[in-house]
């Protein structure tokens, strides 16, 4: 273990410097965040097993006499990154959001002849020296149309009373942590949660041949064992999980050369369209390799396809609307809703707009999974998507996470480990939030895809309650009292 010239911080009024030391003191410490490293990475309940984890580890033969092994892995080439934001740490100076809208028509309404009485208004209402761009952004779904711009305070006044419009709807900066609190706009409509149906597909047993992941992240080893002293045996899944399937990434965009998900991953659509596709955050590849990643992810034979909506870690709810709209007409296009998910881990932002579409896009076929958000409050997702809550590694509600009815079941969300976007391709790092979560829930909904005939969201959903995990949840807080499972039978 590396002892000499070891150079760390050190104490004084400046609070910056820093000073070199030789000794093993060094090197225990250097071991010590080594083993906190693989205990966040593993499940490693006793000291034996952490031990023993440490040593089939070490780099062997690589020292001088006196020496056996060395504890340094390669895992370890890159610093790890904890992202512990609030939304007040987020800039925000590039995402202006003064004086834009978002509305929403009723349906039948005909979007290109009301954009044409909308740019009659924008033009009779030019008055002082502000410009105001009109629409900037077009939305259209079967069952949701809706467009976005830059309207003056008197163009609004009349939208809202125009008898073609359901709601208008100011648009706010959004980010994976949080966002710009709005007011909901008026007459925003609850969609109503459908009940399970009789023509749910019963999952009694994996099909195909069952493979482990042994030294599997705790993630995964918890979503393939029912019962919570069994967990630790690997992740249990069947070969090629996820192949044939396509994960939607609406997120800050994926690092598609990331080991965990090169030559799956792909680029699909760049709402943020000021820089490009690539990831500077990191939260979209931490939760694209949670859905797909060969090591950290549960459909490890997914596609990954990037729907880039935040510029660095925020965005507006134009591009988030933007970029989902764009991923549910894709998945129509290909005519494979029975085998796509779209995944938003946007925090617990509510945009009554974005409600609208996600409930649309459900009843069109289309799954979509979200975070049920990190306020610990009552989530307001419709429950006709699936909505997911966090837990611990004892499978404890976090207690940051969203809850109520609306949450459909819980999944893992505290110190996860996934890929980043960092200084090379190898980059790692722990993250906590429902934003993992949601992800994770995402992988097995294509999982189970991949294996069976759910042609739709709403059997899909179905599924996927019907085989979570009962009353295994500690503290669900008035929600569903649901663990993801994978099925595995274990």
């Amino acid at each position: 273990m590396p002892g000499k010239a070891i150079e760390s911080t050190w104490p004084d009024k400046s609070n910056e410097a820093t000073k070199s030391l030789s000794g093993t003191s060094q090197s225990s410490a250097i071991a010590a965040a080594v083993v906190l490293y693989l205990k966040a990475l593993q499940n490693l309940p006793t000291a034996e097993e952490t031990r023993k984890a440490l040593m089939k580890l070490a780099t062997r033969n690589i020292v001088g006499p006196g020496s056996v092994v060395t504890a340094t892995t390669q895992l370890l080439k890159e610093p790890i990154v904890f992202p512990t934001l609030n939304f007040a740490d987020v800039n925000t100076s590039s995402i202006d959001v003064s004086d834009r809208y978002v509305v929403v028509l009723k349906v039948g309404v005909d979007l290109t002849k009301h954009i044409g009485t909308v740019e009659r208004l924008q033009i009779a209402s030019v008055q002082g020296p502000k410009a105001y761009g009109g629409v900037t952004h077009q939305y259209q779904i079967p069952g949701f149309t809706a467009y976005a711009g830059h309207f003056s305070p008197g163009v609004i006044d009349q939208l809202q009373a125009h008898d073609e419009v359901m709601l208008v709807e100011k648009d706010t900066v959004v980010s994976p942590v949080g966002c710009l609190p709005v007011e909901d706009p008026p007459n925003c409509p609850e969609p109503q949660p459908e009940a399970l149906h009789d023509e749910y597909t019963a999952i009694k047993a994996p099909k195909g041949q069952l493979e482990v992941q042994f030294n599997a992240p705790y993630h995964l080893n918890l979503i393939s064992h029912r019962e919570p002293g069994k967990d630790s045996g690997g992740y249990v899944y069947t070969r090629a999980p996820g192949e044939g399937t396509v994960a939607y990434i609406v997120d800050s965009g994926i690092n598609i050369n990331h080991v965990e998900v090169k030559g799956r991953a792909f680029r699909g659509y760049n709402a943020a369209k000021t820089i490009p596709f690539d990831d500077i955050f990191g939260h979209g590849t931490h939760v694209a390799a949670l859905v797909g990643g060969k090591t950290f992810g549960v459909a490890k034979a997914c596609r990954l396809i990037d729907v880039k909506v935040f510029e660095k870690m925020s965005g507006s709810i134009t591009a988030v609307l933007d970029g989902y709209t764009w991923a549910v007409n894709e998945i129509r296009r290909s005519n494979t809703m029975g085998k796509s998910v779209i995944n938003m881990s946007l925090g617990g932002c509510f945009s009554c707009a974005t409600n609208l579409a996600v409930n649309v896009a459900h009843l069109l076929g289309i799954s979509t999974v979200v975070a049920a958000g990190n306020e610990n409050k009552k989530s307001r997702w419709t429950a006709n998507t699936i909505v997911v809550g966090a837990t611990d590694r004892n499978r404890k509600r976090a207690p940051f996470s969203n809850w109520g009815p609306p949450v459909s079941l819980f999944a893992p969300g505290v110190q996860v480990m996934s890929a980043w976007a960092g200084r090379n391709d190898r980059t790692l790092a722990i993250a906590s939030g429902t934003s993992q979560s949601s992800p994770i829930a995402a992988g097995v909904v294509l999982y189970l895809k991949g294996q069976h005939r759910l042609l739709n969201a709403r059997v899909t959903k179905d599924a996927l309650i019907r085989l979570a995990t009962k009353n295994a949840v500690g503290d669900a807080h008035g929600s569903p009292n649901l663990f993801l499972y994978n099925g595995s039978g274990r």
